[in-house]
């Protein structure tokens, strides 16, 4: 009975602390296409920075591929995002900024697209938006993942 009970209580935590993954796509420029993703997205803050975290992974979740985090400080008006492959290093292989001068919750960000190419199939080089009418913490709504010094573009979109 006592074993029985352990193991409920064990289930039962497990089950509350598990986190359901969001769906969202990669986007390949060389192939014209949008493949599906999971990830995870949680959000902290320390001080006056708000901190959102995305981890991408493979399309059957087991392989964590990417990570993105997006970084707001109210007092700089300003939203950095840094795209970190999980794989390889623990530098960003991109990393955008924009800013604003009065936050509201529409969508804003970067909107140029990479050589003015793809017509409206390819994302934006960055689109973010606040979670709440605190603005604070926001959610990336898609972002350029292209590896500096590459012509492999890639984007991921997110949170739509």
């Amino acid at each position: 009975m006592k074993k029985l009970l352990i193991f409920a209580l064990l289930l039962l935590s497990l089950k509350s602390y598990s986190q359901k993954f969001l769906k969202g796509y990669e986007y390949t420029l060389e192939e014209n296409k949008f493949y599906p993703i999971n990830y995870l997205r949680t959000y902290s803050h320390s001080d006056s920075l708000f901190t959102t975290t995305y981890s991408i992974y493979s399309p059957k979740g087991s392989v964590l591929l990417y990570t993105i985090i997006a970084m707001h400080r109210k007092s700089d008006k300003r939203i950095f995002v840094d795209v970190m492959n999980s794989n390889v290093s623990n530098y960003p292989i991109n990393s955008e900024e924009t800013e604003y001068d009065i936050p509201s919750l529409n969508p804003f960000g970067n909107n140029t697209r990479i050589h003015g190419i793809g017509e409206d199939k390819v994302p934006t080089i960055l689109k973010v938006m606040f979670t709440s009418e605190k603005f604070e913490n926001v959610k990336v709504l898609n972002i350029n993942a292209t590896e500096k010094g590459t012509t492999d573009f890639i984007w991921f979109v997110l949170d739509r």
